[in-house]
């Protein structure tokens, strides 16, 4: 009990005020409000749920407006008529658009394979052998020299111009350093 002035309280009176509700303060300790309004357990679990309802809300919208298979997608009066048919509807336009998504990442993957495909013959052709990766470069430099993009076109070039024009930039620094130190 906080202390208070005036006379001592007895024990029924103590009683009786922990019970008692005071207008815009928490309600008493044992109370069914007290604990709904204190419960951390509570409020945690509530608070994830809302914010995985509004992930998946999230997550819907932006998926049925960026599909493909749009009209094959219910509308919002047939899911409440009919939810059981448009659930049915939105399970096949998901596995449809997902089935597309696969085939989208096996193209990009399999660009990637035959990319390091033709890497490998490109090494193998240039004297670079089986090896992987950034080995076979030093070889290459000094069998070919070192090469800058020309900003102009794009391309690889061993225009000593061209090369001038780098000489005060981060990158072109970068390549003599590393020349340097490929040489020593």
């Amino acid at each position: 009990m906080p202390r208070h002035y005036g006379p001592q309280m007895t024990e029924q009176r103590v009683l009786e005020f922990d019970r008692t509700e005071f207008p815009h303060m928490l309600p008493p300790r044992g109370t069914w409000k007290h604990w709904f309004l204190t419960s951390r357990l509570f409020h945690t679990w509530f608070a994830l749920w809302v914010l995985m309802a509004l992930v998946a809300f999230a997550y819907y919208e932006h998926w049925t407006r960026s599909t493909i298979f749009r009209e094959n997608l219910p509308d919002r009066w047939t899911v409440l008529l009919h939810p059981i048919q448009a659930t049915q509807e939105f399970i096949i336009a998901y596995r449809m658009s997902s089935r597309i998504g696969d085939g989208y990442t096996a193209s990009v993957r399999k660009h990637g394979v035959d990319d390091c495909q033709k890497r490998a013959s490109y090494r193998k052709a240039h004297g670079g052998g089986d090896d992987q990766g950034m080995q076979w470069w030093p070889d290459f430099e000094r069998k070919y020299g070192t090469m800058v993009v020309d900003k102009k076109t794009g391309r690889l070039t061993d225009d000593q111009e061209v090369k001038k024009e780098y000489e005060g930039e981060v990158f072109w620094k970068v390549v003599k350093l590393y020349n340097k130190w490929m040489n020593n």
